[in-house]
């Protein structure tokens, strides 16, 4: 025990500075690893997003074209265009078909 005591006593306070040195860098290090975690999942984040927009973006279309659709037979629609009616309305099923493919 006095061998311990002796150890302690004489180099005491290099321990002490090697436990600092050493808690500050695993620290250092874990906080760097949780930095890049979050970046990576902040990126597949944004690209998810950015996908869903997309799609929102032509459903938001697919529906405005069948909305388009069936306001078509009203007469001040029929009246005021010079295209027939079916012609429109083959346009639009073209355009729903080539968006929800």
């Amino acid at each position: 025990m006095q061998k311990v005591m002796n150890f302690v006593d004489k180099h005491g306070m290099m321990i002490v500075l090697v436990l600092v040195v050493l808690s500050t860098c695993t620290g250092s290090m874990s906080k760097k690893r949780y930095e890049k975690k979050v970046m990576s999942e902040f990126d597949s984040l944004k690209t998810e997003i950015k996908v869903l927009k997309q799609e929102l973006q032509k459903e938001i279309k697919v529906e405005g074209l069948k909305a388009s659709k069936r306001t078509l037979y009203d007469w001040n629609t029929v009246i005021r265009t010079t295209e027939r009616p079916d012609d429109i309305m083959n346009r639009y099923d073209n355009e729903i078909q080539q968006l929800t493919k």
